[in-house]
């Protein structure tokens, strides 16, 4: 990775602003304000990225958005290009923006918060109230295309919505799950066939033992062989049975 020097410094500014406590968007105002590395738009997005970038202290880190998908941490390669800050300072900036979090408390609850994008533009639209103690107004923007949309007038929207959703959810689990059941517990058949074979061949093998029929080692290496398929199965079976494990729909059921 190639970066100049003047993108150099301004990212060096980016992490010393934010060492100082301003917060991603003041800072983007800032950069938009001064035109810097103009025509570049900045926006909050763009700052938390670059406050949360490992490869400005010359650390790479691969699959970091499957990993952060799965609850992983991502495959860091270290020292991987030349650093533009020090570590010191990167972890300086992890440290604000912990205090940051812990010291930011909003007075309202905006149901909709980091979910609503814009209708022209795409981007996640900001949160902003107005009114007192007795009388709040929430609503939704967008600051690049001066889109509002109130909150209350969401609601209106969404809210059937999600009690459709919420039915049909209490319909699948009271006539399509008992259902379900009925019909995987009858797919464990040639399982429970599987299983019961290789217990009796467990218990042969343990007798042929006893009997002196095999020696020590003999014993030990099949009846491992076989532990290891019952494992199996059974696992398996249970996964056939586990009603939380599957994915279908109504039509399919209804096929079935």
């Amino acid at each position: 990775m190639v970066i100049d020097e003047t993108t150099k410094d301004v990212i060096i500014r980016i992490f010393n602003l934010y060492l100082q406590g301003k917060s991603y968007q003041t800072i983007a105002n800032i950069l938009n304000e001064e035109k810097v590395l103009e025509p570049k738009k900045w926006d909050d997005s763009t700052i938390e990225k670059i406050i949360n970038n490992k490869i400005y202290v010359g650390d790479y880190e691969r699959f970091k958005r499957v990993a952060k998908e799965q609850g992983k941490e991502p495959i860091i390669y270290p020292n991987v290009v030349d650093p533009i800050i020090t570590r010191a300072m990167f972890e300086d900036v992890q440290i604000q923006k912990e205090k940051n979090q812990r010291a930011y408390c909003r007075d309202r609850v905006y149901i909709f918060m980091q979910k609503m994008k814009c209708p022209k533009c795409g981007k996640i639209m900001g949160s902003k109230g107005t009114g007192g103690k007795k009388k709040k107004y929430m609503y939704y923007h967008c600051a690049d295309c001066k889109i509002y949309l109130r909150e209350d007038l969401i609601e209106e929207q969404v809210m059937p919505m999600i009690m459709d959703l919420i039915e049909y959810d209490m319909t699948v689990k009271k006539y399509f799950y008992p259902v379900l059941a009925d019909k995987k517990e009858k797919n464990t058949d040639k399982l429970d066939k599987e299983i019961n074979t290789l217990r009796n061949q467990k218990s042969r093998i343990k007798e042929a033992y006893l009997k002196e029929i095999v020696d020590v080692e003999e014993f030990s290496k099949e009846y491992k062989a076989i532990d290891e398929k019952l494992e199996l199965l059974e696992q398996k079976r249970i996964e056939t049975i586990d009603l939380n494990k599957q994915s279908f729909s109504p039509q399919h059921l209804m096929a079935d």
